[in-house]
């Protein structure tokens, strides 16, 4: 999938997507932007079990429901942002935005 060569992330190609959409279903790119650069993660949309992994975690620790999620889901990235803790709490923000769910509405009958 997603090489590193000479130290440069690429991300995965169309190919590489398909074959993963094949495989996890909805992909996201999470883009990071650190002064003038810029890293990247693709990630999976998380499934039930990830959010139950995840609430369970976060009863435990707090401030680890998002770390969860990003843990189970990312595919490929740059490793630059597991190192870094700015790049990675920046990744981390962005897992609300693929939790996404069904509209929904409840009456009383």
């Amino acid at each position: 999938m997603a090489e590193e060569k000479d130290n440069v992330f690429t991300l995965p190609t169309k190919t590489e997507l398909d074959v993963l959409k094949k495989k996890h279903g909805k992909l996201f790119q999470i883009t990071i932007k650190s002064g003038s650069k810029e890293y990247h993660a693709i990630v999976r949309k998380p499934k039930i079990a990830d959010l139950q992994v995840a609430s369970a975690s976060e009863k435990k620790k707090p401030f680890t429901f998002n770390a969860s999620i990003w843990a189970n889901c990312k595919l490929a990235g740059d490793p630059a942002i597991e190192l870094d803790d700015d790049l990675l709490m920046g990744a981390y923000s962005q897992v609300d935005e693929i939790i996404a769910t069904a509209e929904a509405s409840i009456k009383e009958v």
